[in-house]
C-alpha cells in the first residue's frame, strides 16, 4: 500500500509543472485545500461506518488525498517564499519556510498515530477542520 500511495504522490507531484501558471499559486492552493478537506470529511464518513468495504473506501479516498497534495500543497510552500521575498532576504526566508515545513511534517507525524488510537475516525475530522 505504502509503495502505491507514493506511485499516486509522484503522479499528483508532476501535475504542478502545468498548471501552476496556468491557474494560480492561489487558485491551486484553494481548490486543493477544498479537495483535501472533502477527502478528509468522506474518509471520517466511511469509517465510523465500520464495514470491510467502507474501509477500502477510506483507502481509496486517501489515495486521492495523497494524489491532490501533490499538485497543490506539496509544491507551493517550497517555492513561494523565495518568490515574495527580496533578494536580501530569499535564503533567510527560504530557510525558515523549510524548516517549519519540516517542523509540521514531524509533528502530524508524531500525533496521528496517537490520535488514531486514541479518537479513531475523528481524528480525520481533525485533519479537515485544519485543512478547510
Amino acid at each position: 500500500m505504502g509503495g502505491v500511495a507514493s506511485c499516486i504522490y509522484l503522479l499528483g507531484s508532476i501535475l504542478p509543472l502545468f498548471l501552476i501558471e496556468r491557474f494560480g499559486r492561489r487558485t491551486l492552493l484553494i481548490l486543493c485545500s477544498t479537495g483535501l478537506t472533502l477527502c478528509f470529511l468522506l474518509v471520517a464518513v466511511l469509517l465510523s461506518i465500520g464495514t470491510h468495504s467502507a474501509g477500502w473506501g477510506a483507502v481509496a479516498l486517501i489515495f486521492i488525498f495523497q494524489f491532490v497534495y501533490g499538485i497543490g500543497w506539496l509544491p507551493v510552500p517550497w517555492f513561494y517564499p523565495a518568490e515574495i521575498n527580496t533578494t536580501r532576504l530569499r535564503a533567510k526566508a527560504q530557510s525558515i519556510a523549510s524548516a517549519w515545513n519540516w517542523l509540521s511534517v514531524f509533528a502530524v507525524v508524531k500525533i496521528t498515530p496517537i490520535a488514531i488510537d486514541g479518537i479513531n475516525w475523528r481524528t480525520f475530522i481533525i485533519f479537515a477542520v485544519l485543512n478547510a
